[in-house]
């Protein structure tokens, strides 16, 4: 009896002590995924605390500044973020393999170290969309400025992915520079394109015969010496017959070039150019009689003009102003702009629109701004 109970004991003995060998394991284990799911959220062991910031404000990931508790739009601050170091990224091989091309949009944060944090994409080819995201991550820049502080900012950056080396052309085709050997994006120079000289749009014929309207967004290099070249549609409101109006308008602008680092340089912009048809003539024009050689002021006459019949004006039962915005990723409305309707509502709709508030728009679980188009309606009480 004594011999079975030693025996017991030293079977219940043994899943104990490799039950306590175990334990210390498990948990360097349990402590170890921990850090690493905090690694894939971009958190640190003092960021596991509650985000002192309110939900509805965004803030950096990567850096804080005491002086900065907001994240402020591009064109808000007074001194931009200037590119220190901006990383080329990958030519995904699947896109390289089925010889796909294109062009992908991405808002970050640049924040008060420089860094580049929050990447999302707005727009673009699925396939490019990682490489777009690790190359925009090791981009480098000097942090923008506001009321003189250190302050991080949205930038939207547009990346182009091209397999045919005719498109990725380094410099201009119409004329280029021995200090410049790349033509860059016009969010990186330090002193913009400034028009010299602008022509006006000439409404094509066809167009003013069927009253149409619409808008032609075109991208093109305005290179060192001022001109315009490689000019390129990108998208069109309306009909395609104001495109070749549009190409002729730009190709005639002349600039006062780009400078980055102090050199001349060619430089990518982008432009909308809006075509609306003239404004109706309210009276008929002025008639010439073989005995006036003249058109005189009404009060130049001797006897004055008598009504002999007149028409009421019929007001239409609605009016619509078709408006483009962004929301942004507060759900509060910006950069409101008239793509259609009668001038004389355009304020009135951007007043109404500019007070809208969205739930904000979400890209891979991270609120993002978008633009939006909208119809407000005006009718008679």
């Amino acid at each position: 009896k004594e011999d079975n109970v030693k025996r017991s004991k030293w079977q219940l003995a043994i899943p104990i002590l490799i039950g306590l060998a175990i334990v210390p394991f498990s948990i360097r284990e349990a402590y170890t995924q921990d850090e690493g799911s905090l690694e894939v959220m971009g958190l640190t062991e003092d960021e596991k605390k509650p985000d002192p910031i309110p939900a509805q404000k965004t803030s950096r990931s990567n850096s804080v500044d005491a002086d900065s508790s907001e994240i402020f739009e591009y064109r808000e601050v007074e001194v931009e973020p200037h590119p220190i170091d901006i990383v080329t990224p990958v030519y995904p091989e699947e896109a390289r393999k089925n010889n796909i091309e294109g062009k992908v949009t991405v808002q970050v944060v640049v924040n008060v170290d420089g860094s580049v944090s929050d990447v999302s994409v707005l727009e673009g080819p699925e396939v490019f969309h990682q490489a777009v995201i690790d190359a925009a991550l090791q981009h480098r820049f000097r942090p923008a400025k506001h009321n003189g502080k250190v302050v991080p900012v949205w930038m939207i950056m547009p990346i182009e992915f091209s397999l045919d080396s005719k498109e990725q052309k380094t410099t201009p085709s119409a004329s280029g520079d021995a200090d410049s050997s790349e033509v860059l994006e016009f969010y990186m120079v330090e002193v913009k394109p400034k028009v010299l000289h602008s022509v006006k749009l000439v409404h094509p014929e066809e167009a003013l015969r069927d009253s149409l309207e619409g808008r032609v967004f075109l991208k093109f290099v305005v290179n060192v010496d001022g001109s315009v070249s490689d000019v390129k549609v990108l998208r069109t409101t309306g009909s395609e017959v104001f495109q070749k109006a549009a190409i002729d308008a730009i190709s005639q602008y002349r600039y006062k070039p780009a400078e980055y680092n102090g050199k001349v340089v060619p430089v990518w912009m982008t432009m909308p150019f809006t075509f609306r048809l003239p404004k109706q003539q309210t009276t008929p024009p002025a008639s010439v009689d073989a005995d006036s050689s003249e058109t005189l002021e009404f009060f130049m006459a001797e006897e004055k003009p008598e009504l002999l019949q007149s028409v009421k004006p019929v007001y239409p039962p609605r009016v619509i102003v078709f408006l483009k915005f962004m929301v942004n990723v507060d759900g509060s409305v910006g950069d409101v702009r008239v793509l259609k309707g009668p001038e004389v509502f355009h304020q009135a709709a951007i007043d109404a629109i500019s007070q809208y508030r969205f739930k904000p728009a979400e890209h891979n679980g991270k609120p993002i701004a978008v633009w939006m188009t909208q119809p407000v309606t005006f009718r008679l009480e």
